[in-house]
């Protein structure tokens, strides 16, 4: 159990902290960057209505099975969480505090230090809950990939010896950890 509890807390740190920044990262730089939105935007918005429970065939099938897979599908999920939020609270910035900044003489380094980040703290604080919680969800997922270590795999095999205190135990385990 401390080897499988270890195990899939590092897949879902790793994936939710890669998946975060990414999600974060790609949707500042789009937000100021025309050339970037225009080269990834379609992707992005292509990839916000699809399940991504619905990928783990198509993860098998490229990356194959193992640790890395199964960490990138978590990534990909924080990522899009974690994305979506944060060009919608880009988006939602009334204009005129941007316009007031630069009325006053501020550069963009200055807009995005005083008016864009402390206007999208507050929801990536909500986006980064949501995006913890989905981890441990993805995490499960994961392991059900072909896994041979964790919380999922334990899972899978207390349900071929048909324990349900067995799966019980460990939905408390990732309710406790979550």
């Amino acid at each position: 159990l401390p080897k499988a509890i270890a195990t899939s807390l590092i897949m879902i740190l790793a994936g939710f902290a890669i998946g975060s920044a990414f999600g974060i990262l790609s949707s500042l730089v789009m937000a100021y960057s025309k050339l970037f939105l225009n080269m990834f935007g379609t992707i992005f918005d292509f990839m916000r209505p699809i399940p991504i429970f619905a990928l783990i065939p198509m993860f098998v099938l490229w990356f194959g099975i193992g640790l890395s897979p199964q960490i990138a599908l978590i990534a990909l999920g924080c990522s899009v969480t974690m994305g979506v939020t944060t060009s919608e609270a880009i988006r939602n910035i009334p204009n005129i505090y941007i316009h007031a900044a630069y009325t006053l003489g501020a550069d963009r380094k200055t807009v995005f230090k005083s008016v864009v980040w402390p206007y999208i703290v507050p929801h990536l604080v909500g986006a980064i809950r949501l995006a913890a919680a989905t981890s441990f969800g993805l995490d499960v997922a994961a392991e059900f990939m072909g896994s041979q270590t964790g919380l999922g795999y334990l899972m899978i095999v207390q349900q071929q010896y048909l324990r349900t205190s067995g799966i019980i135990a460990i939905v408390i385990l990732y309710s406790l950890f979550a």
